[in-house]
């Protein structure tokens, strides 16, 4: 977006020899906690428009597939954008299952135009990519699209062997505590909202003038800055004379008030 510098997901462009790829793919295929997709694009034999493919898959498994026509006038590249875009909208919807989404793509260009937020041509596709990445970062996965042209090869091997790295074990039980504080997280703020809907988790106004003059938790306090004037309390009389200034001071003291910043 030409208003943010930054995009809420990862770009990865692989330097890796095709050998080291394909190695590190087969590895990959035994993570079930990973939600791999692969999208290709490629002009119809009838020059129908650009069709667009996607592949899901969870180890070696496929899970899912989606695809579309980009009708006329289009190019191939933008069918790579629109191959990106599918997937990521379609991970949304089965994140809860992963922790980890990432999106391959043989197209460089693609994922270089996606890498820098710009308004050129292609920040429709940027746009959507950009809303579907913060939708998975809420579930707390940021996701990775990479450019690698063996990912699709290295589905069809099989493992190279059966154990998973202790490096994978350690990310894996940290971003299932990161999930299950989110959720608990989650929880407590219905509550708060359900037991007290004048608290912060419930975008009650947290400002001076409420928390000073009308906040209902704090009355039996108010009512001793009352006593000292005659005339209702004001945010011009507490913050800007020296009795009531002083009245602030005791009532903060003795409620622990504070604004929400």
């Amino acid at each position: 977006m030409p208003w943010s510098a930054t995009t809420p997901y990862r770009i990865n462009i692989s330097k890796k020899s095709k050998e080291s790829e394909a190695e590190h793919h087969k590895e990959l295929l035994e993570d079930e906690h990973l939600l791999s997709i692969y999208s290709d694009a490629s002009a119809t034999s009838k020059g129908k428009g650009v069709e667009v493919g996607v592949a899901l898959y969870k180890g070696a498994s496929l899970i899912a597939q989606e695809k579309a026509n980009i009708e006329y006038n289009q190019l191939v590249y933008n069918g790579e954008l629109e191959g990106i875009t599918l997937g990521l909208e379609k991970a949304v919807n089965l994140a809860d299952d992963y922790l980890e989404v990432r999106i391959y793509t043989d197209n460089q260009a693609a994922i270089l135009r996606l890498k820098t937020a710009s308004n050129y041509p292609g920040q429709e596709w940027q746009l959507k990519c950009t809303i579907a990445a913060e939708k998975l970062q809420e579930k707390g996965i940021l996701p990775t699209i990479q450019a690698d042209a063996l990912a699709k090869e290295a589905t069809k091997l099989d493992p190279s062997s059966s154990r998973t790295s202790l490096a994978v074990i350690g990310t894996r039980i940290k971003q299932l505590g990161e999930r299950e504080w989110l959720s608990y997280l989650e929880q407590y703020g219905r509550k708060a909202i359900t037991l007290n809907p004048t608290t912060y988790a419930a975008r009650a106004t947290q400002d001076p003038t409420h928390i000073l003059l009308s906040y209902t938790l704090y009355k039996e306090a108010r009512k001793k800055m009352q006593e000292t004037t005659k005339d209702p309390l004001s945010l011009a009389f507490l913050l800007d004379t020296t009795i009531g200034v002083q009245a602030t001071i005791t009532f903060i003291k003795e409620t622990r008030a504070a604004t929400q910043a």
